[in-house]
């Protein structure tokens, strides 16, 4: 099973998740989850569909805000969304490696007034270095 990583006490990223993994990760505590990842990006990664039926077969939230790269403002803008969205409901974003995730809430972060060095820092903490993004 995917071993999410946690940026913050509610969320966390982590590399791309398979259907069968969503069950349990709500058994864990997630409410929402968010991909990062373009449907098709690899021939063997799930599709938006699978995982949005899975998430909804388990009581839980699935949002596609797809990007290449650097996320965009689209993408930002519906990750600080669902973050405020779910109150205190914890939520995994994933894409191939985390990064993207990882990139997509820093500069969410940002947006909502946070600290470009604590949140930079707390990336590094779980293992994303983030020093390059323009924040």
């Amino acid at each position: 099973m995917t071993t999410p990583r946690f940026l913050t006490d509610r969320v966390a990223v982590s590399p791309q998740i398979d259907p069968s993994e969503i069950a349990a990760l709500v058994d864990a505590g997630f409410v929402a989850f968010v991909s990062h990842r373009p449907d098709g990006e690899a021939a063997d990664q799930p599709t938006h569909a699978a995982l949005s039926a899975a998430a909804e077969a388990a009581g839980a939230r699935f949002v596609a805000l797809p990007c290449r790269g650097l996320p965009g403002p689209e993408a930002v803008e519906g990750t600080r969304q669902v973050l405020t969205e779910t109150g205190e409901g914890k939520v995994l974003m994933f894409c191939a490696a985390g990064m993207r995730s990882s990139a997509a809430w820093a500069m969410a972060s940002v947006a909502d007034g946070a600290r470009p060095d604590e949140v930079i820092a707390t990336a590094a903490g779980a293992g994303y270095d983030l020093s390059r993004l323009p924040l």
